[in-house]
């Protein structure tokens, strides 16, 4: 695999996959798994089975949860009288929000000023001291030491880009700038993807369209040339794994005065692009929690490769005589799974860790004729969670588990949501998350559910369009306007 610089600097999950079974009283259902642990050799991998401990929660308690520490807006910011937003990703246990004043004369909707500040999760104090900015701005995590915060054309201060060290506070920039904090209409329109600011620029007045990164004077630097189309997913990965510091996506390139898709995978931190010259990418690639897996053709047959952060190949999964390989696309960030399939029609879902290293087969799945249906699925611990993707009947979907380790089926649930925006975060055992919801509810919920028993430990009701709970790094927060609370739940 060789790494094509272009520029300076260096540089989900899984599948989906469903089961569905009957469910019986009390929510816990019973499925019947053709599984297998797989027999295939290591090659390698980590001696981590699933989710590294160190993204998941202390043990997660059975008693309902209290209040930690609480961070109160004006108590703390007095002139900051508007509205409280997050923006990310946590970085060394640091939450990064902007707060604004509020919006003052007749139709007024921009705030004249606001304040861009880090809390400690452990503590609830500043681990930033608050920066204040003039106008209305939105911000950008930019790497782990600095922070990018842009204002458009309707802030009363005009298009402007501030960069802030987010250690010391410093602001290391301040000047006008054509970068747009929201469309490309404006200008080079500027996402949050992983750990990195992302610029996308698709019409060629704001320069040679394709894929920028920002520097701390608020300029593009490394370029990687395309025709601009957006990359999107880049704000929603789990915290349950790294935060990625690569992008994967396609192109279009001229190959012999034709047109044709290529498929690759770059550096955030650098631009740099990664190309198997031995097997080129014949197909999408999918970032992993330290690398990154892509299709590829051996010998005129479909493959799948695997390869780490540095983009060095370290496994190749052959297709075995006529069967299709088929890639799931990742929803949650982290392993890969892939559907091997006979001609006759036979599917086997393998679930593989980040080296290629098989961890379990799923053979079938009871009451479904293809495990093909399934389109949701989650890593927790070391069990992977399936269910199905379509709720007809607008019921709890039923989570049904295979443990990565010995390949056993456990308990199924339909107590409890690991989709998106369902899932927060578990201690690898009890999970937390807001389970399903009808339409029509007056009330949300966020609920642990031990996986294991399918039993609920503990609930807290939430008003519709009252304080979201949401997760911070490994910390639980209740989350309003005007206030942050630490939710302690170990």
């Amino acid at each position: 695999m060789t790494r094509i610089r272009t520029g300076i600097g260096r540089w989900g999950w899984i599948l989906a996959a469903v089961l569905t079974v009957v469910v019986v009283a009390g929510g816990v259902t019973a499925t019947i798994l053709l599984v297998r642990r797989s027999d295939t050799p290591s090659v390698g991998g980590p001696d981590v089975v699933g989710v590294d401990p160190q993204y998941l929660l202390a043990p997660i308690k059975s008693t309902q949860p209290t209040t930690g520490w609480t961070f109160r807006l004006q108590d703390a910011i007095p002139g900051a009288t508007g509205s409280l937003a997050y923006f990310g990703p946590v970085i060394a246990n640091r939450a990064y929000y902007i707060a604004t004043d509020t919006p003052r004369g007749p139709g007024a909707y921009a705030a004249t000023r606001q304040w861009v500040f880090g809390l400690d999760l452990a503590t609830g104090k500043f681990a930033l001291a608050p920066v204040e900015l003039p106008g209305d701005s939105q911000c950008f995590v930019n790497g782990p030491t600095t922070i990018l915060c842009l204002a458009d054309s309707s802030s009363p201060v005009g298009r402007h880009a501030w960069v802030i060290d987010s250690t010391s506070g410093a602001i290391i920039h301040s000047g006008p700038t054509n970068l747009s904090p929201y469309n490309t209409k404006h200008g080079p329109v500027v996402q949050q993807y992983g750990a990195y600011a992302l610029v996308t620029v698709d019409k060629p007045e704001f320069g040679e369209t394709g894929w920028y990164g920002v520097d701390s004077n608020a300029e593009l630097t490394w370029h990687v040339p395309s025709a601009g189309n957006p990359i999107y997913g880049g704000e929603v990965f789990s915290p349950d794994w790294p935060t990625p510091t690569m992008a994967d996506t396609d192109r279009e390139v001229q190959v012999d005065g034709k047109t044709q898709t290529e498929y690759i995978v770059f550096s955030l931190a650098d631009g740099a692009v990664f190309h198997d010259k031995e097997y080129p990418a014949s197909g999408p690639a999918w970032v992993t929690a330290d690398g990154f897996v892509t299709y590829v053709r051996v010998d005129s047959k479909s493959a799948i490769a695997f390869y780490d952060n540095t983009g060095k190949r370290i496994n190749l999964i052959k297709q075995d005589g006529k069967n299709r390989l088929s890639l799931f696309s990742p929803s949650h960030y982290g392993l890969p799974i892939v559907l091997d399939e006979t001609p006759s029609g036979e599917e086997t879902w393998n679930v593989y860790d980040t080296r290629g290293q098989k961890l379990v087969a799923l053979h079938g799945i009871e009451g479904y004729a293809r495990a093909s249906a399934a389109t949701e699925g989650r890593i927790v611990g070391s069990h992977v969670f399936f269910a199905p993707g379509e709720h007809e009947t607008g019921e709890a979907p039923t989570w049904t588990q295979v443990d990565l380790k010995t390949g056993k089926p456990g308990t199924s649930c339909n107590k409890m949501d690991l989709g998106v925006p369902g899932y927060l975060a578990s201690d690898g055992k009890v999970v937390i998350t807001r389970p399903w919801n009808t339409v029509g509810a007056k009330e949300d919920h966020v609920n642990a559910v031990d996986t294991s028993t399918c039993a609920v430990l503990w609930d807290i009701p939430i008003p519709m369009g009252d304080d979201r709970i949401y997760r911070r790094g490994n910390t639980i927060v209740q989350n309003s306007d005007t206030e942050l609370k630490q939710i302690v739940v170990s």
